[in-house]
Order: C-alpha cells, then structure tokens, then sequence
C-alpha cells in the first residue's frame, strides 16, 4: 500500500502549485504567440500607464489633424484649379478683345456676347463651392461669394444710363465696383480669413476671396465689354474704345491673379509639409505603442518550449513519487 506522511502531502502542495503556474505560464505565452501582444502591459511600463494615456491621446489629436489637413488641401486644391480656370478664360478673353480696333461694325456686338457670357461664366466660378462650402466668400460659406450675374449687370445699366463717353462709362464702372455698390449689391461674402490649423503650432490661412483686388479687377473689365455696345449714349468708336481698353486692362490683371496663385500654391506647400510631419509622427506613435505592447514572437517562442519541457519535466516527477510505496522502499 502506498505511505504517505506529511512530507509527501506538502511535496503534493508543491508539486501542484507549480503545475498551475506552468500551465498559467503555457497559456499566456500561446495566447502572446498568438496575439503577438504582451498578456501583462502593466510590465514593460513598469505599472505606469501614462506613457500609453499620452499615446493614445496624441494619436487622437493626430486624428483629428489629418481630418482638417484633408479638408484644407481639397479646398485649397479646388480654389486653385478655378483660378486656373478664370486666368486662362480671361487671357483668352483679353486675346479676343484686343482685335476689336480690326473688328467691323458687325462683329462688334459678338464680342460682347462673348464678354457677357465670360462674365457670366466668371460670375460662376466665384460662387463654386465644394462640400456646400463656398469657395470665395471669406468665412462666409454658406452662401455665394457674388450675386447673379445678371444682377449685377443690370445694376451697372442704371450707373452708365448717362455715360456720354467711353471713359465716362469706364469710371461708372469701375466706381460701382471699387465702392459701396459692389461691397452691398455684388460681394455677398465677408473679408474674415479661412484658418485651417493643420499641425500642432502651424496654422494657414488664407484671405483670397472674391472680394480681393485681382478678382475685382477681371469683374469690371469683362463687364466694361460685356456691356460696351449697350450703353445708348456711345458711338461705335467709343463702345470698340471700350472693347479694346477692356482687353488691355484683363492682361494688365494677369500678373496680380497669378499672385494670388501663387500665395495658394505657398499655402497648399505648407499644409502639404503639415501631411507629411504628422504622417511621420503617427508613424513613430505606431512604433512606440508596437514596442510596448506587442512580444517578441523569437522569445515568445523560446519560452513556450522552455515551459513545455518544464510541465513535461514536471510530469515525470510527479508520475515517478506517485509510483513509491513501503513495498517497493524495503525491497
């Protein structure tokens, strides 16, 4: 019969404590094998989980700075591409214009349709929005940056209605345009800059509208020829004065919109640099955050096999004090 004294009830204790932790042990390391995380994070944090808090709630942050990176560049890329779009019109416009002095009495008229239509078309792009935000209305974006085309127009009839000359006509224009008339009746947006922070510390803005110079500029020309043969007090000679002082003056704009290009292309430069910094810190939060809490697969699997071989090893024994008796001692 088998003897079992308090030695070996306490050897039995021991024996059974350490198979619970190898087992213990066998599981997590399957599941870390597994997972390729560390089952106990509190460990290589030392029991601190701040430095996990400060990840986490950077990569938030981070977050929510490629949301507004995304949004600026898509704005600043669509305002770019309709400046684009109205120099290359207006240079074209400006082309047609400066034939009028060659231009017969006939084909007179035709210009301007092709002015009222580039208006029109220019009107146009300046109310252009993108994700039901206006692109050239300052902060204001939820309305059009300008009123009709045909609005306007028919607010310059009434200024002109008494021009006598082309100049007359011209400073009727250009007054309606550089005063409260344009500010009440034509520019419905505001001149608050769009402020786009980007990055941490790094903020853009942008005051480009269709309230700025430029803009105004290629507005009253192409309407000085949109409506050069409709003034009743003009002659012919006058309203191809008009035509051809209309083409002069949308190439003269030509270099003060490709400034405004250009300050858009430096701003689309700086939220493109603000893209890659947080890429590259995302990308070092991702690693730091790997580093805490994934295992090393190598040592996840050296220690598995060191632990089996100790269970194993444990089994042996175990088997082997379970097969003594006084029988088998006194023989």
């Amino acid at each position: 019969m088998t003897f079992s004294g308090i030695g070996d009830l306490a050897r039995h204790l021991a024996l059974s404590r350490q198979h619970t932790t190898l087992n213990a042990q066998l599981d997590r390391l399957t599941d870390e094998l597994a997972s390729g995380r560390k089952a106990d994070v509190a460990h290589p944090v030392t029991g601190g989980y701040s430095l996990l808090g400060d990840i986490a709630r950077s990569e938030r942050l981070l977050a929510g700075f490629a949301q507004g990176t995304a949004e600026a560049a898509l704005f600043s890329e669509a305002r770019q591409s309709t400046l684009e779009k109205v120099q290359e019109n207006s240079q074209s416009l400006a082309s047609d214009l400066l034939l009028s002095v060659s231009a017969t009495q006939q084909t007179l008229p035709s210009l301007t349709s092709k002015a009222k239509a580039a208006f029109q078309d220019l009107v146009s792009s300046m109310n252009t929005s993108i994700n039901n935000k206006s692109l050239f209305a300052g902060t204001a974006t939820d309305r059009p940056a300008l009123a009709p085309a045909d609005d306007i127009l028919t607010h310059l009839q009434a200024e002109v209605a008494g021009a006598a000359t082309a100049q007359q006509a011209r400073d009727a224009i250009e007054m309606w345009f550089g005063g409260a008339g344009f500010e009440s009746d034509g520019y419905l947006g505001n001149n608050a800059s769009i402020d786009s922070q980007v990055s941490e510390g790094v903020l853009v803005s942008s005051d480009l509208n269709a309230g700025s110079s430029a803009i105004v500029d290629l507005l009253a020309e192409t309407a000085i020829a949109a409506m050069a043969t409709e003034i009743p007090g003009l002659n012919e000679t006058q309203s191809r004065e008009l035509l051809n002082s209309a083409g002069e003056g949308l190439m003269a704009a030509q270099d003060a919109v490709t400034g405004l290009r250009a300050d858009l292309g430096v701003v689309q430069e700086r939220i493109e640099a603000a893209e890659a910094k947080n890429l590259a810190q995302k990308s070092a939060l991702e690693i730091a955050h790997s580093e805490i809490i994934s295992s090393d697969p190598f040592e996840t699997a050296t220690a598995l096999e060191s632990t089996r071989l100790q269970l194993e090893a444990l089994y042996t024994v175990t088997a082997r004090l379970s097969g003594l008796s006084l029988t088998s001692f006194l023989r």
